[in-house]
């Protein structure tokens, strides 16, 4: 009897080095994706403020008496705010947790 003791715990010990460092692998993994979803959305918000960059600079070069309702410069106008738009669907598409921890 002692000796079928003796042979679970060895065998336990054995199929839980394995499972250990499979999850010290596993959390290294999400901690990258983290990581790299965390740096994903800065991008994304750089991207989001030139845009709106842009569409400033657009908006005050449309007002200027030259260029006042050119169709060209109102039409950049519009597909900038449709890009931002955009952009504010698919950060809005993020998954929550991902939001929440470049918050913090």
């Amino acid at each position: 009897m002692d000796n079928f003791f003796m042979l679970f715990s060895l065998f336990s010990l054995l199929l839980m080095i394995p499972l250990g460092i499979f999850c010290y692998k596993l959390v290294r993994k999400l901690f990258d994706v983290t990581e790299n979803l965390n740096s994903f959305i800065e991008n994304v918000e750089v991207i989001y403020y030139s845009i709106d960059e842009f569409n400033s600079h657009l908006q005050h070069f449309n007002t200027l008496p030259s260029y006042s309702g050119e169709p060209v410069i109102a039409g950049l106008i519009e597909h900038s705010k449709e890009v931002m738009e955009d952009i504010d669907n698919f950060v809005g598409n993020l998954p929550e947790n991902a939001k929440e921890e470049k918050e913090k």
